[in-house]
């Protein structure tokens, strides 16, 4: 009886054995269910991830509990399946919150885009300008104050919007009957067609039309610029010397801008 009494407690081993299989298990039901030979449910992958740690641990709490009583020895067993559990259960719970946080922002971002549509065109001219070059004169290329945008004597067809991007940009990276957009000396370019630059401006909505104090006009968007802390971000606008087009870049580097035009 003596023998009996001091023997290790069974409950204390079980639920600690449970409680080191417990993240073990589900993972081989997987891989089981994974295999085209086995036919492991949902439900019973499911089970075992609720049901074994939760046996474990309650296991683990009777066996404690009994062996004290009894004198039986095992109770480190017990101790460490009642601890095990909870710290399964706390980093289940700190990844779930993880996964949580980064699905519901990928949807919110997935939203966004979907209700900007076409918008997301112009928030895809990122990058920031490279070294700023002012020995260059650009000023008949620049849009100055009082600027008629509305031009109803200008006329520009698909066709010509299409020559003048072949001509100007290296790469072209997308084309509708208003704008092209692409690339000229690693910069992004917009290039706007003259005659339909406002309806293309209240399409989009994304940015506006700004004066600076020198009486330059800018474009601002009226969105967080990707890579920047800043809620808005400022880009330039030139006319086209034909008076065709209206041209909105990331760069300010006069030198490019001049050998894009000249």
């Amino acid at each position: 009886m003596s023998e009996q009494k001091n023997g290790l407690s069974k409950l204390c081993l079980t639920g600690f054995i449970l409680s080191i299989l417990s993240p073990f298990l589900p993972l081989l039901l997987i891989a089981a269910a994974a295999s085209s030979s086995s036919s492991v449910s949902f439900t019973l992958i499911v089970t075992a991830i609720v049901l074994v740690p939760l046996t474990g641990f309650a296991l683990s709490i009777a066996g404690v509990a009994t062996a004290r009583k009894r004198g039986k020895k095992g109770k480190g067993f017990g101790i460490a399946g009642i601890i095990l559990p909870c710290v399964y259960a706390v980093v289940a719970a700190i990844i779930a919150g993880g996964a949580g946080l980064i699905y519901f922002a990928l949807v919110d971002d997935a939203k966004k885009a979907k209700a900007k549509g076409e918008q997301s065109v112009l928030y895809e001219i990122g990058g920031i300008s490279k070294t700023l070059n002012e020995e260059y004169d650009i000023s008949q290329y620049e849009i100055t104050e009082g600027y008629d945008f509305s031009d109803a004597d200008i006329k520009v067809s698909e066709n010509d919007l299409a020559a003048y991007a072949k001509d100007k940009l290296q790469t072209i990276d997308k084309e509708s009957e208003m704008f092209v957009r692409g690339k000229y000396e690693g910069f992004n370019f917009l290039i706007v067609r003259k005659d339909l630059f406002e309806a293309w401006l209240k399409e989009d909505g994304l940015g506006e039309i700004q004066t600076s104090k020198e009486g330059n006009v800018a474009f601002v968007y009226r969105v967080t610029w990707e890579n920047s802390s800043l809620p808005y971000r400022t880009l330039e606008l030139y006319k086209d010397p034909s008076g065709k087009f209206i041209i909105i870049t990331n760069c300010s580097d006069y030198k490019v801008i001049s050998d894009f035009f000249g």
